[in-house]
């Protein structure tokens, strides 16, 4: 069964064109393993709402999934360490992409 994975790490402060190439080659590395990816970057707001706005449909998002992916950098975020506290609170799947990316 696919699961749906969000995709957490940081964004803000960032070149958006290269988070945004990051997190889509992400993406599709979850969808080559047979899952469904969650991408933020996706989340229909605009890049100029501010943060507060992003997090709260962010984490809408992360709700409908069963899993989170922690790109490098992640602890470094405000929003990314939110994410993985409320998934890890909720007893959701968490794995580091990177550590994934080594085997």
């Amino acid at each position: 069964m696919k699961k749906k994975i969000y995709i957490s790490g940081p964004i803000s402060g960032r070149d958006l064109q290269e988070r945004r190439r990051t997190f889509a080659a992400v993406a599709e590395d979850i969808y080559r393993m047979g899952d469904i990816p969650v991408n933020p970057l996706d989340n229909g707001i605009p890049a100029s709402f501010p943060w507060s706005e992003h997090m709260r449909r962010d984490l809408q998002m992360l709700l409908k999934c069963s899993a989170v992916c922690m790109l490098p950098g992640w602890k470094r975020s405000r929003g990314a360490r939110l994410e993985h506290h409320v998934a890890e609170e909720l007893g959701m799947d968490i794995f580091d992409y990177e550590k994934t990316q080594k085997k």
